[in-house]
């Protein structure tokens, strides 16, 4: 079983190219573009590590990880 890595990042780019790596080492990917997405896709999906963006719009990567705990 892959353990499961949740990437939060607002940019696309930055979503793809970890998921990209983590990939290739082993690992199955989420990705989440929001702070909100993020909590909802960690609640439904129990990922083992967040990989999170500190500074998105709406809510931040601080006010996400406050709210995953």
């Amino acid at each position: 079983m892959l353990a499961k890595v949740l990437v939060v990042d607002d940019e696309k780019g930055v979503r793809d190219l970890l998921q990209s790596f983590l990939n290739t080492t082993g690992y199955q990917v989420i990705k989440a573009s929001s702070g909100e997405e993020a909590i909802e896709l960690a609640k439904s999906e129990s990922p083992n590590a967040i990989l999170l963006d500190v500074k998105m719009p709406g809510i931040d990567g601080v006010e996400t990880c406050r709210r995953l705990r």
